[in-house]
């Protein structure tokens, strides 16, 4: 079953086309797909932004000079068809994007289908100590908090290895998915995994909130995304046999159902709305 890896960095790009400015700085490791900011719309109306399907948990903090313990810090879990999100209005956003089927708080297991099933999740109601967010939240440049973060998170974070255990079982397969874009066969996951299918869908659906079939939609979902962010129009024949799917049609049908448009039309809003000229990348 082993395929060439594939590389999810999972996006939402109406966040940065709801923005004038959407920074971001990748990391792609430790868990973390990448730190962003930007600030909201100051029209109410404007400043929901649409979020698309990615598998992942957001950690979002509302950050203005001196807000301090004022500030807001919230863990939002993946949306499974599009979604507005409310955000407050003219407000700088400090986030953290961690990769997909990854719990960054450890200490709470039952984070992501908690988040499944609320959507979202006070960061205070969830975390031990706020110290380091209260400093995050307490200033407006991105570099600083950025380096605030990773001091205090290194500290806890633990690659896994042979001080760590094996990886769990849930984990294993959620890798596979990302490993081959959501291209996997569960029946060879589950083979090479030396369980069946039954065990290890209730065993993944325990620990995520979601099903394995649904977190392989997801990830060759935001595989595609990422492939038509360039803004450049493929073969859609050729893009759909390359993502695995059967043919045009049923890659026009998942894409639809998580983003409400066809690939032709997110291309046009993409270029349209200035998507690659919006995103900075740092």
């Amino acid at each position: 079953m082993k395929t060439q890896k594939a590389v999810i960095s999972p996006k939402q790009p109406f966040f940065v086309l709801a923005t004038g400015e959407y920074f971001k700085v990748p990391v792609m490791q430790y868990g973390i797909s990448h730190f962003y900011c930007y600030r909201t719309d100051s029209d109410p109306e404007k400043s929901n932004i649409l979020a698309v399907p990615d598998g992942c948990v957001d950690l979002i903090c509302y950050c203005d000079e001196g807000a301090g313990k004022q500030g807001k810090a919230i863990f939002y879990g993946t949306v499974f068809e599009p979604e507005e999100i409310a955000f407050r209005p003219d407000s700088y956003i400090f986030g953290v994007r961690f990769l997909p089927c990854y719990n960054p708080v450890s200490t709470v297991p039952e984070l992501f289908p908690l988040l499944a099933h609320e959507k979202t999740a006070d960061a205070r109601d969830v975390m031990r100590d706020m110290t380091t967010l209260d400093a995050v939240m307490a200033t407006t440049d991105f570099r600083t908090q950025i380096r605030t973060f990773m001091d205090a998170y290194m500290k806890n974070h633990k690659p896994q290895g042979a001080d760590t255990g094996p990886l769990p079982l849930s984990g294993y397969v959620a890798g596979e998915i990302v490993r081959t874009a959501g291209s996997a066969k569960f029946e060879e996951i589950a083979d090479e995994a030396g369980y069946s299918t039954r065990y290890l869908n209730r065993m993944f659906t325990d620990a995520f909130g979601f099903s394995p079939k649904t977190f392989s939609r997801i990830m060759r979902f935001q595989n595609m995304i990422g492939a038509l962010c360039v803004g450049k129009e493929p073969d859609f024949s050729e893009f759909a046999a390359e993502l695995g799917y059967a043919d045009q049609s049923h890659m026009i049908k998942d894409f639809k159902e998580f983003v409400h448009l066809t690939p032709k039309k997110y291309l046009n809003a993409l270029n349209t709305g200035h998507y690659n000229e919006k995103l900075i990348i740092l």
